[in-house]
């Protein structure tokens, strides 16, 4: 997930990693003028994620798009990187289970979890009965799964 402006925190406990370091100065700007906008990096899982950003532009009355392909690569702090060696170890045989539409690291207070996400098709106490109650220590949790999407 890559965030506009200065998040305090990535939602589920992944250290933020900022892409570029300059204050906001962006909005109307006269001709010849130039801004700078942060961009933060709040990774959802580990691995390397992918977005754009498209800037559109007017000179006159007629925009002119230009589109920045983003890549970023997740580090989770110390303490989640365990959990998330775990969840990388037991995704194929979770994702085999019907319905789960994905298995994330789902920090909690002291806890850390294993997250089952059920699609909207399926049963949440079926996903749980078949899931196990625990993988490698990590208490293993089955909600509904929630679409994630950042707009501009």
């Amino acid at each position: 997930m890559f965030l506009f402006g200065s998040p305090n925190n990535c939602p589920n406990g992944a250290e933020k990693r900022p892409s570029l370091l300059f204050p906001d100065s962006c909005g109307k700007l006269a001709p010849g003028q130039s801004c700078k906008q942060n961009i933060e990096f709040c990774p959802e899982q580990s691995g390397s994620s992918r977005g754009q950003v498209k800037v559109i532009t007017r000179e006159g009355t007629k925009p002119r798009t230009t589109t920045f392909d983003l890549l970023g690569d997740a580090i989770y702090s110390p303490e989640l990187r365990p959990a998330d060696e775990a969840r990388r170890r037991h995704l194929d045989e979770l994702k085999k289970i019907p319905h789960v539409a994905d298995v994330v690291i789902d920090p909690k207070d002291h806890d850390i979890f294993i997250d089952d996400e059920v699609d909207e098709d399926g049963s949440l106490d079926k996903v749980r009965r078949a899931a196990p109650p625990k993988i490698e220590g990590y208490e293993v949790e089955v909600t509904r799964y929630i679409e994630r999407s950042v707009g501009l």
